[in-house]
């Protein structure tokens, strides 16, 4: 506080000069730190590369030399932060950038000593030095008391299913219901997994909220890709943590063919369509079909007089054509029109459609 300095003094002759004062101050009183906070980013995650300053409020002015520093408590190493900015105020910046392995669930300084001179000073504006002891972890003052911010460079990963529709196909009956599944790891529910269809032309875009390590496409998250070309299909599932942290996208390839066969029956069959008695006990069928090599062909007659259908398979031969031989009409069917149909569906299920003709 303030002192009053006087002189008094008299000559020889007892003659009293005039008493002088001066006032001046005692300051004998160290500036000490009243709180640590980061007012100027938001609670939340950060990854590596953000730059977060760290501001030690102090109870009075105070000036400074050299770089003194702030020690944080990041994980397996502990990061010195240097000072930044502040001289000639009451607030000291010391800026933290976030670094690679950097952790931490809610940041604070360390435990031990962590403000240093580092070889600078911290004075009062009298020259006082500054007492630098901070609050004790989650009292009031600290840093983890006034902010919630978390460190998290950890990469998350993310996974698609093996397989998909369950053979890597699409066929023209599923192409508007492709359902995308897969794994996370390192992600909180409700992060958002952006998952890409592709042709190498057009790009069709779904997402879905990750719940416990886990996403799958969704009411109207389904994708459609009818619109993409036939061919390989690529598909990419990508998501990024809530501190930013980017996984490396995954991917897998779909076969599109939604292109269906194509079945008929021949214009004559047994040479004249009309089957007598001598011929009902073996019918032969015969035909073409289109884009089903291998796959059977099934062949159906039906009198729809007396009820009863009979049915019988055959195989697409390598030039397109089949022979299907039908059980014996003698039995069961009545003279008159008989509808015979082919159906067949190619190698991944797209089905051809059906051909008739009457007899």
């Amino acid at each position: 506080g303030n002192i009053t300095i006087t002189a008094s003094v008299s000559d020889a002759a007892g003659n009293a000069a005039t008493q002088a004062s001066k006032t001046i101050t005692l300051d004998d009183t160290s500036a000490t730190v009243t709180g640590v906070s980061a007012s100027d980013i938001a609670n939340g995650s950060y990854n590596a590369g953000t730059v977060i300053p760290i501001e030690v409020t102090f109870s009075e002015v105070v000036n400074v030399t050299g770089t003194p520093q702030l020690k944080l408590e990041t994980g397996g190493t502990d990061r010195l932060v240097n000072y930044k900015s502040g001289s000639g105020t009451d607030v000291l910046v010391f800026e933290y950038t976030v670094q690679d392995g950097d952790t931490s669930g809610d940041l604070n300084y360390h435990a031990t000593s962590p403000l240093t001179l580092n070889g600078g000073t911290i004075n009062d504006v009298s020259g006082n030095t500054a007492t630098l002891d901070l609050a004790s972890s989650g009292a009031s003052g600290a840093l983890n008391n006034a902010k919630a911010l978390v460190i998290d460079t950890t990469v998350p990963t993310v996974s698609i299913a093996s397989t998909l529709e369950g053979d890597n196909i699409v066929n023209a009956a599923e192409d508007d219901t492709v359902v995308i599944s897969g794994t996370t790891s390192g992600i909180a529910d409700g992060g958002v997994v952006t998952v890409t269809f592709t042709d190498g032309t057009t790009t069709i875009t779904k997402t879905d909220a990750v719940a416990s390590n886990a996403f799958e496409l969704t009411g109207g998250q389904i994708a459609d890709i009818s619109s993409l070309k036939d061919g390989s299909i690529t598909v990419t599932a990508s998501v990024s943590d809530a501190a930013g942290n980017a996984a490396v996208a995954a991917s897998r390839t779909l076969t599109l063919d939604k292109v269906n066969p194509q079945v008929s029956i021949d214009t004559t069959l047994e040479v004249d369509n009309i089957i007598n008695n001598a011929e009902e006990g073996t019918v032969v069928v015969t035909g073409t079909s289109a884009g089903a090599v291998g796959q059977t062909v099934t062949i159906s007659a039906d009198d729809s007089v007396s009820g009863g259908a009979i049915s019988a398979t055959g195989t697409i031969q390598t030039d397109g054509t089949y022979s299907v031989t039908l059980p014996s009409m003698a039995s069961g069917f009545v003279d008159g029109n008989i509808t015979i149909t082919a159906s067949e569906r190619d190698a991944v299920g797209n089905a051809a459609t059906q051909a008739s003709k009457t007899i």
